[in-house]
C-alpha cells in the first residue's frame, strides 16, 4: 500500500536504486539474496515478486498443501519485517548489512 516511511534517496541496503518499499522488499540485491535463501531452505521454486503485494499473496498461488502455504506466508511476513529492520539498523545505527 506504499505506506512504509521511506526516504527520497538511494536505497541504504544496496546503494544502487531509489528507496521505495517495493524496491527494498523485491528489487534490492540484498532482499533478492534473502528470497533466494528462503526458497532453497523451504525447497520451493525461486521467490520472485515485483511488489510487496506480490510477496504477500505468493502463498495463494503456490502449488502445495494448505499447511505449507500458511507456513510460507508466515516466513514471508517475518522476512519482510527483518529486511525492514536491517534497513533501519543501517540508516539509524550505521550497522552493516550481511546476507550470506
Amino acid at each position: 500500500m506504499d505506506r512504509l516511511p521511506t526516504r527520497k534517496s538511494v536505497c541504504p541496503l544496496c546503494e544502487m536504486s531509489g528507496e521505495t518499499a517495493d524496491h527494498i522488499m523485491t528489487g534490492c540485491g540484498v532482499s533478492s539474496v534473502v528470497w533466494d535463501h528462503i526458497s532453497r531452505w523451504c525447497k520451493f521454486p525461486p521467490i520472485f515478486g515485483f511488489t510487496v503485494r506480490d510477496l504477500l499473496e505468493l502463498y495463494k498461488i503456490i502449488n502445495v498443501v494448505t499447511i505449507k502455504k500458511e507456513a510460507l506466508h508466515g516466513i514471508i511476513i517475518i522476512a519482510c519485517w527483518r529486511i525492514w529492520k536491517a534497513r533501519n539498523e543501517k540508516v539509524f545505527e550505521g550497522k552493516a548489512v550481511n546476507v550470506k
